[in-house]
């Protein structure tokens, strides 16, 4: 595997926004090569939730991948490595655990270890993983990581943040992508060895006005999990409505982290505690 490592210095949007770089840009390498984005936290201190997670507080931003929050300042880093993926996300999360292992001398669990936050999503045939980490190892120790885990690097550069599409730093910065939380009457969780899925829902009457989503998971596409949420508005709640649900999860999403099985199981769960509490 080619492994080219790309250098940049830019604010906490544009940082986020470097993996479009790859896929929106054009930038895209061949199969079988890696192209790795290493960039020093620059900006105040604040969360980075997962793709999925219910924020609280006013300082924090969200990024394309999934898994838990981190808290990222000074003295934090940055790596998203981009490449064609065909297999599935659970295969990737479980290679890509291997830099998080290096980098913090532990596995993780739940997607963390030791102050370092792994996420991992699929878009438009690209895998992608992010890797947050609260104290910045250091190039050396980066370059160490990336060589051991995924083979020699075969080339270094700067990248210019200015190639980070309008489209995606728009986006990371829209309050329609932070989704603040809002106000819910009815809640079910399943979880699984530090992961889990919680839907959130507010219902009246023994119907469902809206859902929303909390949780610590990987999926593909990142988009799709919202809106398969999206289409459960205005429901009755039904054993057929768990059905649909889930049947169109497992069709269309692809996860890590949770099963289809814990899917099912919260959105059971909150199913029939709608029904009893009207």
């Amino acid at each position: 595997m080619r492994v080219k490592l790309w250098l940049m210095e830019a604010d906490p949007v544009r940082t986020l926004s470097s993996p479009d770089i790859f896929i929106l840009r054009g930038r895209r390498a061949a199969m079988g090569n890696l192209d790795v984005v290493y960039s020093r936290w620059s900006g105040p201190r604040l969360t980075v939730y997962g793709s999925y997670q219910r924020p609280s507080g006013d300082r924090f931003l969200r990024r394309i991948t999934g898994g838990p929050e981190a808290s990222m300042g000074p003295g934090s880093a940055y790596l998203a490595a981009v490449r064609e993926y065909r297999w599935s996300l659970a295969t990737m999360f479980r290679e890509n655990s291997k830099l998080v292992e290096c980098l913090s001398g532990s596995s993780p669990q739940g997607g963390r270890a030791d102050g370092v936050v792994i996420g991992v999503t699929k878009v438009a045939g690209h895998g992608i993983t992010e890797v947050l980490m609260a104290r910045d190892p250091g190039l050396g120790r980066v370059r160490e990581c990336l060589s051991s885990v995924y083979g020699r690097i075969s080339g270094e550069e700067e990248l210019d943040p200015d190639l980070a599409p309008d489209i995606a730093v728009k986006r990371n910065s829209s309050p329609e992508w932070l989704r603040p939380g809002r106000s819910y009457n009815i809640e079910s969780t399943s979880s699984n060895n530090g992961f889990y899925i919680r839907f959130l829902a507010w219902a009246e009457d023994g119907l469902i006005h809206w859902i929303d989503l909390d949780g610590v998971f990987y999926a593909s596409p990142p988009s799709q999990v919202y809106a398969l949420v999206e289409t459960v508005s205005q429901a009755m709640p039904s054993p057929g409505l768990v059905y649909e649900f889930t049947a169109a999860w497992s069709t269309f999403v692809d996860t890590a982290g949770i099963s289809v099985d814990e899917v099912e199981e919260a959105f059971r769960g909150l199913v029939e505690r709608v029904e009893g509490a009207g």
